[in-house]
């Protein structure tokens, strides 16, 4: 539960993004014209939110991560443009390297952190979890890249690729640059950072979906037809209640790992020692590579673009092709979370390729689910008395923080296909602002952890 000073803090957000005009800054930002999304980064500065992943000591206000998913679901809620969740994650991983670490990640952190603390920096991440892009790169003042064991400043950015989401603006950090760390510690506070970007993403996908369930609530009691609003049809009636369901069970679990993330070590030390070097990142596709990547389009496979690894191999079982998303009759018993089963409409582990937000995941071998082996089956400790998939012994940071992705992911992917559905061909209008939410919920849901890897996790013993 929210205290009172927590929800202020909320409604505070909400009215001063209401009165940010977003959906202009959305459209610039997409034509690489950032200064109208710099300026509502400035008012999040303004209020504090970019503190909010920063320590105290580096002139922050946090690590809060219970205020950070309130302000997230605010930003998410208004579509605000920006690599918001990369941010959160590198203040999360340069603290970890600050942490018990050398004078040079010590100087590090203390030249970039209250940067990003009082919003002077605007920064964004490709770290392995995170596939090979950085989003935003091009609007960003410093692109900091993840390489194995190394952490590096990138001198620059490739092309900017396409993505499903315009305003998501995808690409590759130029290799080279300046060498800030190097060692077991870059791999286990990488990973530390990406459990905060699944979270942090998580939070701007429940208020994705809060945002088009309102909307289209709305003109379900506008639209007529024979006669009568279409709300008042028991099937419209139903289509939003699934819609609300979803995304109020998404919600606690959300503020769970909010609490799971404030009372593990994300919020005090890095641990040391044997565990430190087991995050062992694989080749470049490895199915956990689900950050920005995840919303490339319409190169790789889909929007869910996961690279492929050495020589093209094949996705594996837990990552996109153990997708169990099809929508048809039988739903599947890997669909877990709050909702079991409610967001798997077909064959077990067909492609989805249908629709207006064409899930083009590959199906993998005869739909197989996803399994608790490969890069989610124990790689990602993070100390002698880490669990295989988080901070604690059972990893329950790392899970908790992927049942909240994976349900506030699907509930937005709901929420984004009602509106599509209820709105009819005017869902589509890139004029019409709709179109602007029901695009980000598809990307923000496979961005750092699709929901094959998400739900691996939460499954794995």
């Amino acid at each position: 539960m929210l205290d009172q000073a927590q929800m202020d803090f909320g409604s505070t957000l909400e009215r001063m993004l209401g009165g940010a005009d977003t959906p202009h800054a959305i459209r610039a930002w997409a034509r690489g014209e950032h200064a109208p999304g710099r300026a509502v980064w400035g008012r999040l500065a303004d209020a504090g939110v970019t503190g909010l992943a920063v320590p105290e000591a580096y002139e922050g206000v946090g690590p809060l991560p219970v205020e950070l998913s309130v302000a997230y679901i605010a930003a998410g809620r208004h579509a605000v443009p920006g690599p918001l969740a990369e941010t959160a994650a590198t203040a999360v991983l340069l603290t970890a390297l600050a942490e018990g670490g050398t004078a040079r990640t010590v100087q590090v952190a203390e030249e970039w952190l209250p940067r990003i603390a009082d919003g002077r920096a605007l920064v964004t991440l490709a770290a392995a979890d995170g596939g090979p892009y950085a989003l935003d790169a091009d609007a960003a003042d410093a692109v900091f890249a993840v390489a194995g064991e190394e952490l590096w400043l990138a001198p620059g950015h490739g092309p900017v690729q396409p993505s499903f989401d315009p305003a998501r603006r995808l690409a590759r950090p130029l290799p080279g640059g300046q060498l800030l760390a190097r060692g077991p510690a870059v791999s286990a506070a990488a990973a530390r950072a990406a459990d905060w970007a699944a979270f942090a993403t998580a939070a701007l996908s429940l208020g994705t979906g809060l945002a088009l369930l309102e909307r289209t609530a709305a003109y379900a009691r506008q639209r007529t037809q024979f006669g009568r609003p279409i709300g008042s049809f028991q099937a419209v009636k139903h289509r939003l209640a699934d819609a609300l369901i979803a995304l109020e069970f998404a919600r606690p679990l959300l503020y769970g790992a909010a609490v799971a993330l404030a009372s593990g070590p994300a919020c005090g030390t890095l641990a040391s020692g044997p565990g430190d070097d087991a995050h062992r990142p694989g080749h470049r596709g490895d199915p956990l590579a689900c950050g920005p990547v995840g919303d490339t389009h319409p190169s790789g496979s889909g929007d869910d673009a996961h690279t492929p690894g050495p020589a093209g191999s094949p996705p594996t079982a837990a990552g996109p092709a153990g997708d169990a998303h099809a929508y048809g009759p039988t739903s599947s018993p890997h669909a877990s979370g709050p909702m079991p089963g409610a967001h798997v409409y077909g064959p077990r582990g067909g492609a989805d390729a249908s629709g207006a937000t064409g899930d083009a995941l590959a199906s993998g071998p005869a739909g197989s689910p996803p399994t608790a082996a490969g890069p989610a089956g124990g790689t990602h400790a993070y100390g002698p008395t880490s669990g295989a998939h988080g901070y604690g012994p059972a990893g329950d940071v790392r899970a908790a923080v992927a049942a909240a992705k994976v349900a506030a992911g699907e509930a937005a992917y709901t929420a984004a296909r009602a509106a599509l559905h209820l709105h009819g061909a005017l869902g589509y209008t890139d004029e019409y602002d709709l179109s602007l939410w029901i695009r980000k919920a598809r990307a923000l849901r496979s961005a750092w952890g699709s929901p094959a890897v998400c739900r691996a996790r939460v499954l794995a013993p």
